[in-house]
């Protein structure tokens, strides 16, 4: 819903989760998917990129996924989805 709201494709979106469901419900939707090991131990995590904290996060490794080299910043957060709680 939240690729909806800003008008992109899924498969031009990163999830950024901890939970299980919201993994899983992140490759579902076809978007990338970077799982934070922070409720779950990374052997639980299924997902494009498994990190412990932000601060493992590259900007290569965010465009590694999308396959491009340019994104607009307007895209980069959508605040529609996290006022909507989505």
């Amino acid at each position: 819903k939240c690729a909806e709201m800003i008008k992109r494709e899924p498969q031009k979106c990163i999830v950024f989760e901890d939970a299980l469901s919201g993994i899983k419900a992140g490759q579902r939707a076809g978007a990338k998917v970077i799982a934070l090991a922070t409720s779950h131990g990374r052997e639980e995590l299924s997902a494009d990129l498994i990190i412990d904290d932000f601060s493992q996060l590259k900007w290569e490794q965010v465009e590694a996924l999308l396959g491009v080299y340019e994104i607009p910043t307007n895209h980069l957060i959508s605040e529609k989805c996290f006022q909507r709680n989505i």
